[in-house]
């Protein structure tokens, strides 16, 4: 089985002392912790694990207490050892042909809320 550990997407914090801060998955968590926090919020939005320093990292997304993890159902074995290969290989005009032949870019990623469905 694989699984994907999922840092948060939010930080939350009281600007007096950001040490009293709350972790944020989703939209709806955000709202809710914006109020907990009350006024004199700040907000971090993490756009990937690189903005996330060693110890936010360890307590987000390592620790087994706290993290959120996603299985990832793998239905052919050698179409995503394929895809892997082009998407991450040295070839980048196979790369570029695969990302035009496949991907729509001008279509709303619902990944999201799909994944909110599965809950």
């Amino acid at each position: 089985m694989v699984y994907i550990a999922q840092p948060p997407l939010y930080r939350v914090y009281k600007k007096s002392n950001p040490a009293n801060h709350i972790y944020c998955w989703d939209d709806k968590e955000l709202e809710k912790a914006k109020v907990k926090i009350g006024a004199g919020y700040g907000i971090n939005r993490y756009k990937g694990l690189g903005e996330m320093n060693a110890e936010q990292l360890a307590e987000t997304t390592m620790d087994k207490r706290k993290r959120v993890l996603m299985q990832v159902k793998i239905e052919d074995p050698l179409v995503v050892e394929k895809r892997i290969s082009i998407l991450m290989g040295k070839d980048s005009q196979s790369r570029w042909n695969w990302i035009q032949e496949n991907v729509t870019f001008n279509e709303e990623d619902t990944f999201l809320s799909e994944v909110e469905k599965e809950k």
